[in-house]
């Protein structure tokens, strides 16, 4: 399998804490680390045509860590997306973001907001951000969203019709209702850290996504070990079930 057949990868950042703890630093510190090895993977991207490139950089489940480091990161996202705006624009990168920004400050929704429109109309990459995002929430907004366009559609079904719609619904008829399928499945998902699962992500779009597990913490994560991981991604005979 070649790499150009590779059209989508998804990273789960692992390692950030535990790397700042080995090196007797604060959490936010092995966060601001990370963020040299998502310049290297972008650039990589880029350089060799990948379209898509995911980057879970918050989960639903992150509210649970301390308020301290909470803040920290949305510090940490804001100053970011700010400072390398240029880099995105002069790259034809466009940026999306799925997941729900609104419990976060407004001056982290305002930087995130200008940088998607100010590169909607790039070419170039398309890279994800998975923001105070969840795999069951995306599935289960999905689900919301189904039965309210139904209350709310003109041409509303009665319950006998409307049953029998969603007992012949088939898969695709349902994935229009989910954030993710803005975007072709993930072709190869990447979890650095030395943990082996996906950690609520991309649940849906995930099914048959080749997994590679990397032993190295993300801070250390560069392109020999992005390498690694494709190589693997290239050696796998995609059957799709068949």
């Amino acid at each position: 399998m070649s790499e150009t057949s590779l059209q989508h990868i998804a990273i789960i950042m692992d390692g950030n804490r535990r790397w700042a703890q080995r090196e007797n630093l604060t959490p936010l510190k092995g966060h601001l680390q990370g963020v040299e090895p998502i310049k290297e993977t972008i650039r990589y991207c880029v350089n060799h045509n990948i379209p898509y490139l995911t980057l879970f950089a918050f989960s639903t489940e992150n509210w649970k860590r301390s308020p301290d480091e909470v803040k920290g990161l949305a510090q940490l996202l804001t100053s970011s997306i700010l400072k390398y705006l240029h880099f995105l624009i002069s790259n034809k990168i466009r940026l999306h973001i799925i997941g729900d920004l609104k419990p976060f400050p407004a001056v982290l929704n305002k930087a995130f907001n200008k940088a998607c429109e100010m590169t909607k109309n790039n070419q170039g990459l398309n890279l994800i951000l998975a923001i105070n995002y969840g795999g069951k929430k995306e599935i289960l907004k999905g689900i919301k969203t189904l039965f309210e366009n139904y209350h709310t559609s003109e041409k509303k079904l009665d319950q006998d019709l409307f049953t029998s719609h969603i007992h012949n619904m088939k898969e695709t008829d349902f994935e229009q209702y989910l954030e993710s399928s803005a975007f072709p499945p993930p072709d190869l998902m990447i979890r650095t850290g030395g943990v082996q699962r996906l950690s609520n992500f991309y649940l849906w779009s995930s099914a048959y996504s080749e997994i590679y597990f990397s032993n190295v913490l993300w801070p250390e994560f560069n392109t020999e070990e992005l390498k690694k991981a494709i190589a693997h991604y290239s050696s796998m005979k995609r059957r799709f079930g068949s």
